[in-house]
């Protein structure tokens, strides 16, 4: 089984971050705002404007909707509000801090350039594996993509405080947005129901 992430322990570790798009980034994934793919396509993908706080939900480009619980909403509004982003200490490529292009119309902004139409793009893939990386470095993790989400489910359907059997718990997730492979899910539940 991969490590399992406590919820608490997880928001500790990333409210160490100063800036709040690397917050969002981080729990966007935990919270199931990934999807499936690989190499965070979806959480790259959220505008501003499906993010509807009157509802608490985040529309993904894949057309799932997410509920936003208080802590994702926290961190989402700090994300949409932040206007410089800050060099991670001493790591990263990132030589200081810049200014994000107030037009652009993502969550998570990039540096402009050239080559990202002056901070109007999305981050890229590479750019997305570059900042993971600064992130882990940064806080001493080793967070991957599949250790977050299988994490956020873990904390999800545990909070549930239910014994679950695959198929419900795979539905459940379902339901509320997460789109988690089905062993990972039979992983989940053998860990919450003590091993068996």
């Amino acid at each position: 089984m991969k490590k399992i992430l406590n919820e608490k322990e997880f928001l500790n570790q990333i409210s160490k971050l100063d800036n709040a798009v690397d917050r969002f980034l981080m729990a966007g994934i935990f919270y199931g705002l990934q999807g499936e793919t690989v190499a965070g396509e979806q959480v790259l993908k959220i505008k501003k404007t499906d993010v509807d706080f009157s509802n608490g939900t985040i529309k993904l480009s894949d057309g799932r909707i997410v509920a936003m619980n208080d802590s994702l909403e926290k961190i989402t509004t700090d994300a949409i509000n932040q206007t410089i982003y800050v060099k991670l200490g001493g790591v990263g490529k990132t030589s200081e801090d810049y200014n994000f292009n107030p037009s652009s119309e993502y969550v998570v902004r990039v540096k402009p350039t050239k080559t990202n139409d002056n901070g109007l793009n999305p981050l890229s893939k590479e750019g997305f594996k570059t900042r993971m990386k600064s992130i882990n470095a940064f806080l001493g993790t080793d967070y991957s993509i599949s250790t977050l989400k299988a994490s956020g489910a873990y904390n999800i359907l545990k909070k549930e405080n239910k014994k679950w059997s695959v198929r419900e718990a795979e539905s459940f997730l379902k339901e509320n947005g997460l789109g988690i492979r089905r062993a990972t899910v039979s992983e989940i539940i053998k860990e919450l129901n003590g091993g068996k």
